[in-house]
């Protein structure tokens, strides 16, 4: 697998040039640490619009996108617009269908980076779709790894975890 050397052509930009999409934002923790980390050019989408206003109180986004993920395509962005999309604790059946997919390939350009991740009793749910884009080639698998989402044993503490990279054309 080629994905060492597909994560190294995305890194190629400052991490200020990065414009990076926080799907499922929620009220922007996931841009919070983005942005300890060094990433500035941050967007937040999320279907609450109520969680949104809390999020712009944060200052870190740049655009807020207040629309549901699924397979329809979001006018408001262009294909390719983003470099990278990150999606923390937002996929779960019944919220974001695996369709959804679609959509988040289509808004990173060709070379970017999808990360995800997806309740370990969830993934089921997923799979079918993630196979059906690595055979079409839309997307490749740089990792993909169980990680710790919680330490609470009262409620899921694993997550599996996923990097693609897309091969928009």
């Amino acid at each position: 697998m080629s994905g060492g050397s597909s994560h190294r052509k995305c890194s190629r930009k400052s991490k200020d040039d990065l414009k990076i999409i926080d799907v499922g934002a929620g009220t922007g923790l996931i841009g919070i640490e983005l942005q300890k980390l060094g990433y500035s050019n941050l967007h937040a989408l999320d279907i609450s619009p109520e969680m949104l206003k809390e999020a712009k109180k944060r200052n870190i986004s740049k655009r807020f996108f207040c629309v549901g993920l699924s397979d329809q395509q979001i006018s408001e962005i262009q294909t390719g617009e983003f470099d990278a999309l990150i999606c923390a604790g937002t996929l779960l059946t019944g919220h974001i269908r695996a369709a959804a997919f679609e959509e988040m390939v289509r808004m990173v350009k060709h070379g970017g980076v999808i990360c995800f991740n997806i309740r370990d009793n969830q993934l089921v749910d997923y799979q079918a779709k993630i196979r059906e884009l690595e055979k079409a080639a839309r997307w490749e698998v740089i990792t993909k790894n169980v990680v710790s989402f919680f330490e609470s044993k009262e409620i899921f503490d694993k997550s599996d975890a996923f990097f693609f990279f897309i091969f928009n054309f």
